[in-house]
């Protein structure tokens, strides 16, 4: 038998569910995996497009900063996600329309408050205090404008990013992919080509391309997927249902708290680095995430397909091809984990060769540092995709908010102190560490073969 033919027999040999997911994976590792590649290479144009790695931190913290706004979004993107692979499983068209419509109707009422709210706020924000950069490198002005430009670019994600809960519902996780390496592109593109203009021009033309490189893939896979199977589905409003919209809020409202405080812990590593130690260390910090957190990236994007696929198995109750992947990823993250830290005699040669000229002189304290908090990062990827996937989610939200206030309480000392950026990297660590052994304990008891708690039971 040839190798093809035993690889076909075995695919055939496994179930629906293991193929769709090992399918998805495999695509997503080759589209992710240019993503990656892109965002490598886009560092070290990043780097000749702001030769004064102030600017360069400053436009890393502005992304960071802007993108807290998507865990104002209420959850319903998730939440729509999880409820419609059970609309999709029990092939109830009716149902489909009313959480399709409902989504996108709330997302457009966000849209229009946050785009309101937002615009009589970022006036009255000092950016440069905020971003630590004086007012003769950057004008107050034109860091407003920026910072604006970059808000509208998030606003208008709102609605256009939904279609991305929709293709993860429908199985179609690799193909969500697409629309981050083709904004990546885009980017990439201006950054290699366009002429220099200064810091400030630089910046508001930076600023410009997100806007339009966020908005076009995701209207063109819109589209696409409401041209498809879904065409009967489109968002209308006499679609929308006050029961259907009360359920996504619902659910949403867990997943709103626990993005809320994830990007309180994780999201703010930019800015307290900023605040404490200065926008250039920002450049230092991604030089060394960018490394170390690479291998949870290409985990997160493994299990995004992974996610829906817990939720179809919870409303089937299979509970041994939950227990069954929950033992394989867990043993992933192990093997993961050990290259983190064998990745460390390597990070000069690494570095050397990535960034050139531009090389940091690699710290073995900061590498150990990072290779604990990468490690950490893997399994929590691993046991909350598996507890979003069940909508499991309370012992998440207690976690998270003890993280926050842990980090909280670092930052008010740190910043009294002016301790080193690096403890920052090792607080995060620490942050995660009990909520990855309790989300272990607990998704065990729950695989185990016996009724499972419903969504809506969970959330009363």
């Amino acid at each position: 038998m040839s190798l093809f033919k035993k690889a076909t027999f075995r695919m055939k040999s496994v179930g629906e569910k293991d193929r769709t997911v090992v399918g998805n994976i495999i695509a997503s590792f080759i589209i992710k995996g240019a993503t990656m590649l892109i965002g490598l290479i886009t560092l070290p144009a990043y780097m000749r497009y702001f030769p004064d790695q102030k600017v360069l931190g400053v436009w890393f913290t502005i992304l960071s900063v802007m993108t807290w706004i998507f865990t104002f979004d209420m959850g319903i993107g998730n939440g729509l996600r999880n409820q419609l692979v059970d609309a999709l499983v029990k092939k109830d068209k009716e149902r489909t329309r009313k959480l399709i419509s409902s989504s996108y109707i709330i997302y457009s009422f966000i849209c229009v408050l946050f785009s309101v709210i937002g615009s009589v706020l970022l006036s009255f924000v000092n950016w440069n205090r905020v971003f630590n950069i004086s007012s003769t490198t950057i004008s107050s002005e034109v860091l407003r404008r920026a910072v604006t430009f970059v808000f509208i670019g998030i606003i208008i994600q709102f609605v256009l990013r939904l279609i991305i809960s929709i293709m993860y519902a429908l199985q179609k996780s690799a193909l969500t992919n697409l629309i981050a390496i083709t904004s990546s592109l885009l980017q990439l593109f201006y950054v290699l080509f366009a002429p220099s203009y200064g810091a400030e021009r630089n910046l508001l033309n930076l600023s410009t391309v997100f806007i339009i490189s966020s908005a076009l893939p995701p209207v063109v896979a819109t589209v696409i997927v409401f041209s498809g199977r879904l065409r009967d589905c489109r968002p209308r409003i006499r679609f929308f249902d006050r029961v259907s919209a009360k359920g996504l809020v619902s659910l949403g409202g867990f997943f709103f708290i626990n993005q809320m405080l994830f990007m309180g812990i994780m999201a703010t590593n930019e800015i307290i680095i900023t605040q404490i130690n200065g926008s250039n260390y920002v450049v230092e910090y991604n030089i060394y995430s960018k490394l170390f957190l690479l291998v949870g990236s290409f985990f997160r994007l493994a299990l995004m397909p992974l996610w829906s696929a817990v939720t179809k198995a919870t409303s089937e109750k299979d509970y041994s091809w939950l227990q069954k992947w929950f033992k394989r990823l867990n043993l992933l993250a192990i093997i993961a984990s050990i290259f983190e830290f064998l990745l460390i005699p390597f990070l000069q040669i690494i570095v050397n060769v990535w960034l050139g000229e531009k090389a940091i002189d690699i710290n073995i304290g900061y590498a150990l540092a990072f290779a604990l908090f990468g490690s950490v990062d893997i399994f929590q990827i691993v046991v909350s995709t598996h507890a979003c996937g069940t909508g499991k989610l309370k012992l998440q939200t207690i976690s998270y908010a003890t993280g926050f206030a842990m980090k909280v309480l670092y930052f008010v000392i740190a910043y009294n102190l002016k301790w080193n950026w690096i403890v920052l990297v090792v607080i995060n660590s620490f942050v995660f560490i009990p909520y990855c052994i309790l989300q272990t304990i607990f998704l065990w008891k729950e695989y185990k073969p016996r009724k499972m708690i419903t969504f809506d039971d969970s959330l009363r």
